[in-house]
């Protein structure tokens, strides 16, 4: 967890991997809360493309620039495999 924290503060998107059902998602958004920062969630599966990763990240920060006037926003990205 202390890991993962010190990547939110320096700003550095955080990717968390592990078996279904072991709780990934929970703890991320638990700390999303905490830390009153926003979460997006790509789900990953077979069907998914290295561009499909690349436009769901590119989505996000052409987002935040646009609602955020340019400034950066701490957030937290979550890759939850199913």
């Amino acid at each position: 967890m202390q890991l993962i924290l010190l990547r939110v503060n320096s700003n550095i998107p955080v990717i968390m991997m592990g078996e279904t059902g072991c709780g990934k998602t929970s703890l991320i958004k638990i700390l999303a809360d905490l830390l009153n920062v926003k979460l997006h969630i790509l789900n990953i599966h077979a069907g998914i493309c290295d561009k499909d990763i690349v436009s769901f990240i590119e989505r996000i920060i052409f987002d935040e620039n646009k609602d955020n006037g340019g400034s950066s926003n701490k957030n937290i990205y979550n890759r939850n495999e199913n």
